[in-house]
């Protein structure tokens, strides 16, 4: 499967057991904001994130350093990317640049460990080979492991986050923009230029859906994409080697922030007229992949109104095994292989990927001059959330597995007793920025109002609430609800995406 693990990572707050009396506000910061209003005030929250930052700054360097000893990006990409690009983004848009330097630190560490290659090991190449070396056309600047495979879907998660940066560097008066913002903005959009044009038209093409049984390889991107548009792939493989993948969405994000970046910025992103309109032409042909699979529907809202909400590709992964236990919405460890589940939705936290990039393509309505209202797209993913996902019902908001509002088990492996049980991704609505949806949805905001004074002021029944659902709860091991298998505090909860996306005032 191409979709990465989602890593969820500690902030650094202090070791031991959180939920005790009294319950331990996580960012006191912005108490006293809740007292008279639902949001906090935007200094406040800054006040907060900077604090939480100085306390897991060198903690995330040294994590990171040793994740690329290997040359890989693979998992730092997702650490970076997902402690951390928000966080950066909104910190250039609201010019906190002490904060931005420190986080430019850890952006650049990837792009010493890059390496020049002329030659590759690449999935077959012949239907024959499952790993075979290739002679590229040329040599190139990549993120290649020990092992001489390229890291394609960490590198296009880390250069999706990284050329959202340049996108809100650009965006700054060339007066306002440091030295150390121009130097990464212009080193990042040469290499990501380098990666997009290799991985869309280069030679030999590396896409291929033959691991899982179909009938195609050795594609460049473009044809890939339209053959999965189209259903053409042969073969009796999986039923999700059509499917769009959120590798198709890190790429598709990552151009759409290189082109508007070129656009206000030409001085920082120098992309010649040719390959601009070849990745313009890419970024159009999936924005028509990605929404031949949206699926829509309506709800009514507490105003009486019917509203659409619209869903992602549904039933297209309900196969795959990370899914095999979906169907059983228990509170009890699965005990026996079930079947697949009709209709299922993608899970909750790679389900952002599809909020950010229906986000990107909105955004990008004038370049790629699309068919589709990708704002629209936002505001009924937001209803979606709101409507299907979200459970309100409690002193803390938690939220179903999935986005079509089923609610069953996740990634469960039943020799060793792990898995993710229902509501167990409530954790990605603050590991991932869905609350940049929350302006798009009034049920949607009053959840997010209510996870603030969660944070900042918890009840005891939000404070258990919290350790049942978000902590303790989120993850089983040995059969028991222990909490993130990786080791920290507070559960491992990474806060940054909520605190910088959330809605303030």
């Amino acid at each position: 499967m191409l979709r990465a693990a989602t890593a969820v990572f500690v902030i650094g707050l202090s070791t031991g057991a959180w939920c005790q009396e009294p319950c331990r506000a996580i960012v006191p910061e912005v108490a006293s904001d809740l007292v008279d209003a639902g949001l906090p005030r935007n200094e406040n929250r800054w006040r907060a994130i900077g604090r939480l930052w100085a306390e897991s700054e060198q903690g995330t360097l040294d994590d990171v350093g040793r994740m690329l000893a290997t040359g890989s990006l693979s998992p730092a990409a997702d650490v970076i990317q997902g402690r951390t690009h928000d966080l950066l983004r909104e910190a250039i848009d609201e010019h906190r640049d002490d904060l931005v330097h420190s986080l430019l630190n850890l952006w650049r560490k990837p792009l010493s460990t890059l390496s020049s290659r002329n030659r590759v090991f690449i999935y077959y190449q012949t239907p024959e080979q499952r790993l075979s070396e290739a002679t590229l056309d040329g040599t190139y600047e990549m993120w290649v492991g020990a092992d001489g495979i390229e890291s394609l879907l960490y590198s296009a998660i880390y250069l999706a986050g990284a050329t959202d940066i340049v996108n809100a560097i650009a965006r700054r008066k060339l007066e306002s923009r440091s030295e150390e913002m121009n130097s990464f903005a212009q080193r990042l959009s040469g290499t990501a230029l380098s990666h997009y044009k290799r991985w869309s038209l280069g030679r030999p093409g590396i896409w291929q859906v033959r691991g899982w049984g179909c009938e195609a390889s050795g594609l460049d991107l473009v044809e890939f994409t339209q053959w999965r548009m189209n259903h053409t792939l042969g073969g009796r493989g999986e039923t999700y080697c059509a499917s769009p993948t959120d590798l198709d969405m890190m790429i598709t994000v990552g151009i759409s922030n290189l082109l508007r970046a070129a656009a206000k910025a030409p001085d920082l992103v120098a992309i010649a007229d040719s390959d601009q309109q070849q990745l313009a032409s890419l970024v159009r042909l999936q924005a028509k992949f990605m929404g031949s699979r949206l699926v829509y529907g309506a709800v009514v809202n507490a105003q009486g109104q019917s509203v659409p909400t619209v869903d992602f590709d549904p039933g297209a992964w309900a196969s795959h095994p990370d899914l095999a236990y979906a169907i059983d919405e228990s509170a009890k460890f699965p005990e026996k292989q079930m079947h697949a589940k009709a209709g299922l939705g993608w899970d909750f936290s790679h389900g952002s990927r599809i909020a950010w990039t229906a986000l990107a393509l909105a955004d990008s309505s004038t370049s790629i001059d699309g068919m589709i209202d990708w704002s629209s797209v936002a505001d009924a993913l937001a209803h979606q959330v709101a409507y299907r996902v979200l459970d309100a019902s409690g002193a803390t908001p938690r939220f179903r597995n999935y986005l079509d509002g089923s609610n069953g088990w996740y990634r469960v492996d039943l020799s060793s007793g792990t898995g993710i049980p229902p509501y167990g991704l409530s954790r990605a609505f603050l590991s991932m920025p869905w609350a940049r949806l929350s302006v798009r949805d009034s049920r949607l905001m009053a959840a997010t109002t209510s996870l603030w004074r969660s944070l900042s002021m918890p009840s005891a029944a939000q404070c258990d609430l919290l350790d049942q659902v978000y902590i303790k709860g989120s993850f089983w091991q040995a059969r028991e609800p222990k909490g993130s298998p990786i080791a920290g505090s507070l559960g491992n909860l990474n806060l940054f995406p909520f605190l910088a996306t959330s809605p303030v005032r």
